[in-house]
């Protein structure tokens, strides 16, 4: 059972890893590729990159939670499908892509079109990295952000036995 000075340190960690996620799905730059027909109806990809934060969801999703000694992120069920690209078949549901194209202001494109799309050819990130991770959250650095509690609770355990210590002098004037 964690006491509540270990509680407070873990939840400064969640907290500064959640804000690197939320940052990191709304900025970075993810390598992705589309569907290009030439006028023969030969297929390539034309490769580009792009932010995964269409709608806002994923990102305002993303939570924390602390249970016994471990910190578990969550976020969205489809998260996974933007670190690792879905993969063609079977054919997303048609009602989800148009929710997605309304989030985007998109018109003149037919959302059929676009799961049939991605049911032949995986979507855009899976047209890259091919199930292998996008680097969308694998890139942040834990070991700085668990380095900084550490300096932080030296910090602390440094000032708290200063305390005490000079508590226990006397002095007079």
């Amino acid at each position: 059972m964690l006491n509540q000075y270990q509680i407070l340190v873990l939840e400064g960690i969640r907290d500064k890893y959640i804000a690197e996620v939320v940052n990191a799905i709304k900025t970075k730059m993810i390598k992705r590729a589309k569907v290009v027909r030439d006028k023969n109806g030969n297929v390539s990809f034309q490769p580009f990159g792009s932010t995964v934060n269409n709608t806002g969801s994923l990102a305002n999703s993303i939570r924390g939670e602390i249970s016994n000694d471990t910190l578990i992120v969550k976020g969205n069920g489809y998260i996974d499908t933007l670190i690792y690209g879905r993969a063609p078949n079977p054919q997303p549901p048609v009602d989800k892509i148009e929710e997605w194209m309304n989030s985007k202001g998109l018109a003149g494109f037919s959302a059929w079109g676009i799961a049939r799309n991605i049911a032949m050819y995986g979507n855009s990130i899976w047209r890259v990295h091919r199930g292998s991770d996008s680097g969308l959250i694998s890139d942040i650095d834990l070991d700085a952000i668990l380095a900084a509690a550490k300096a932080e609770i030296m910090g602390y355990e440094i000032e708290a036995a200063a305390n005490e210590l000079l508590s226990s002098f006397k002095f007079k004037q």
